[in-house]
């Protein structure tokens, strides 16, 4: 099972292909679940700033869930609340400008739990 890091290469290609096919120097990223914490760990650690111009998360915990203690591997440990890649991810309330973000969620959600932890404010 690979850390959250780690799957930032599949992400970094994916964003750079299609910002060569579009001829783009910003993209629009629009992201479920563990793809949002994937998509600010880039924004944060990779420069992504320079290049994703809004992202939207959709289910994505943002704060952790519980559900991750039954979970195996790095990334479950990393997806548990207050983990210290979510602590470091969440610093200074875990927006990184200029890009603008939007966190969509339901508090139907059996997966993300506590639901508060997907909500739009980060920072709380």
């Amino acid at each position: 099972n690979n850390s959250l890091p780690d799957e930032l290469k599949e992400v970094s290609f994916a964003i750079f292909s299609r910002m060569q096919h579009t001829g783009s120097s910003q993209i629009h990223l629009v992201t479920h679940s563990l793809g949002g914490l994937i998509s600010r760990y880039y924004a944060h650690n990779l420069e992504g700033t320079k290049v994703i111009h809004d992202l939207v998360t959709i289910a994505t915990p943002h704060k952790g869930t519980i559900t991750a203690f039954v979970g195996i591997g790095e990334s479950a440990r990393q997806l548990q609340p207050n983990s210290e890649f979510l602590r470091e991810l969440n610093k200074n309330g875990g927006i990184y400008p200029p890009i603008q973000y939007t966190a969509i969620w339901s508090k139907m959600d059996e997966i993300v739990i506590p639901q508060e932890y997907v909500q739009q404010s980060l920072s709380d």
